[in-house]
């Protein structure tokens, strides 16, 4: 195949329009409230809707990206265990742990803790 016909296919397509780089880091500035990183901003572009959705989740739950994918997608489950590293030194251990049976844990409680 010759470079002809191979320029042909590539630019044979709709050219998008240049970005106002200014004009979106104003308007994530907005969204966030605050200086948008060059990883959120590149995110931003290339994803808008999955990059909105990411930040609500920020904002509603805290900075989730410390969770391991599985947790965050799945959750834990009892016995599970993670260890997260929430600033750097500061690390928490998470484990998931109760009962199956309600009816025992309740009497346990009310065993504990009558006293209050």
């Amino acid at each position: 195949m010759s470079w002809r016909v191979m320029e042909r296919i590539l630019w044979s397509g709709p050219m998008m329009s240049p970005a106002d780089m200014k004009a979106i880091r104003k308007q994530l500035t907005e969204t966030l409230h605050h200086e948008p990183s060059e990883n959120e901003l590149a995110s931003y572009n290339m994803y808008p809707k999955v990059f909105n959705d990411f930040a609500a989740t920020q904002n509603l739950y805290g900075p989730t990206s410390v969770l391991p994918t599985p947790v965050y997608f799945y959750g834990l489950k009892v016995g599970d265990e993670i260890f997260v590293e929430i600033e750097k030194g500061k690390i928490v251990d998470i484990k998931i742990e109760y009962p199956d049976d309600y009816v025992k844990q309740m009497r346990r409680y009310s065993k504990d803790y009558s006293f209050l």
